[in-house]
């Protein structure tokens, strides 16, 4: 089976998620791999986070402003090629402040956005580790 941790950002709170799920340390987010890496959120594919202890393959991927629909649109592809849940779970991921993480991705490098793609994200997803863990 595949799991799926669906965000508005995939390097963020749904990389937060999966990490947790996958039992893994998420004290210090700057420390997990590929956390705040909006370059590899820029290029749309599922950030393969890990194996859990069943063997099912665990992702991340970041779904822009409407997690619902994205969900709803994976799960009817999922349908169409003739898979069931049992193969591919869609766990959608939410946080207050998710919108903002969508946002400080735009910030180019030039403007020291790769201080503000881990600052604010990490700062924003501490008090929002709650909400993370009740979405797992």
């Amino acid at each position: 089976m595949n799991i799926l941790f669906l965000g508005t950002s995939g390097v963020h709170h749904a990389l937060i998620a999966a990490n947790i799920y996958l039992k893994k340390p998420v004290v210090d987010f700057n420390s997990i791999p590929d956390f705040a890496n909006v370059v590899l959120e820029s290029s749309g594919f599922p950030i393969y986070v890990g194996e859990d202890n069943q063997g099912n393959q665990v992702y991340s991927l970041g779904a822009g402003s409407d997690i619902n629909m994205v969900k709803k649109s994976i799960e009817g592809l999922r349908n169409v090629f003739g898979y069931s849940a049992n193969d591919l779970v869609v766990k959608p991921v939410s946080v207050k402040g998710e919108k903002l993480l969508a946002l400080l991705k735009l910030i180019p490098a030039s403007l020291g956005g790769r201080l503000w793609h881990k600052l604010l994200p990490a700062l924003i997803l501490k008090s929002q580790l709650k909400n993370i863990y009740r979405d797992i």
